[in-house]
């Protein structure tokens, strides 16, 4: 096994520090008369990935976009600029992809 120290992946639009990815299934369950599960089926799959960073550009991608992050190549959902007189402008985003989706933008 071999082991890695801070955040392997790179980013587009300046410098990653950190880098979460999940995988969300939807369930539905199927109960007995007693009301116990009987039986569960996953039936979507909903993966998503959120990066945090120093942000090196003008401008970045508007949400509802496509944009690669990580592994997850999806839509932003949720985008953040935050700047300050202490630190660097940093950057949060999150995409998300269900399933074999076709993703197209908003516009």
């Amino acid at each position: 096994m071999t082991t890695s120290f801070g955040v392997t992946s790179t980013g587009g639009y300046g410098i990653l520090q950190s880098l979460s990815e999940t995988g969300t299934p939807e369930i539905a369950e199927a109960r007995a008369a007693t009301g116990k599960v009987h039986e569960m089926k996953a039936y979507s799959v909903t993966k998503e990935a959120t990066a945090e960073g120093i942000f090196d550009g003008d401008s970045i991608a508007e949400p509802g976009t496509q944009l690669a992050v990580g592994s997850v190549t999806g839509l932003i959902t949720n985008i953040q600029t935050n700047e300050t007189n202490t630190d660097f402008k940093r950057v949060s985003v999150t995409v998300q992809k269900k399933d074999t989706a076709t993703l197209s933008a908003y516009s």
